[in-house]
C-alpha cells in the first residue's frame, strides 16, 4: 500500500468517524474513540497478525508508546472485544466514502485502474 493511501486511509477514518453516530451505552468502554477502534481493526488486517494488539498493549506498558500509536495515530489502544463492541454498531455505508477516496488515490498514484 502506497504511503499517500495509507495516510489519506487513517486521515479518513478520523474525518468520518467523526460523523458516525455513537451507538454505545455509558460505560467505561466509552474511553475508547471511535477512530481509534477502526484504525486498530484496519491494521490486524494490515500487517496479518492475530495478536498484535495484545502485542501493542504490552509494548505500551513497557516503552510507554507503541507502534499503533506511532504509524497509525491511535491514541488509545482497544481490546478485540471493544473494537467489535464499536465496529459491530456502525453501517458499512458510513465508511464507504474512506474507501472510496483510497481508491481514487490508488488510481490517481497509477497503483491501481479504476476505469
Amino acid at each position: 500500500m502506497g504511503r499517500g493511501i495509507l495516510k489519506g486511509l487513517l486521515g479518513g477514518f478520523k474525518k468520518v468517524a467523526a460523523k458516525l453516530p455513537d451507538k454505545r451505552m455509558a460505560s467505561n468502554g466509552l474511553k475508547y474513540r471511535i477512530p481509534d477502534a477502526l484504525k486498530s481493526g484496519l491494521v490486524v488486517f494490515y500487517v496479518q497478525h492475530p495478536s498484535l494488539l495484545n502485542v501493542q498493549q504490552e509494548m505500551k506498558r513497557k516503552q510507554k508508546r507503541s507502534n499503533l500509536e506511532l504509524l497509525f495515530d491511535v491514541q488509545d489502544i482497544p481490546c478485540t472485544e471493544q473494537i467489535k463492541n464499536i465496529e459491530d454498531g456502525i453501517e458499512p455505508a458510513g465508511l464507504a466514502p474512506i474507501f472510496e477516496r483510497s481508491l481514487e488515490t490508488a488510481d490517481e498514484q497509477g497503483i491501481i485502474s479504476t476505469g
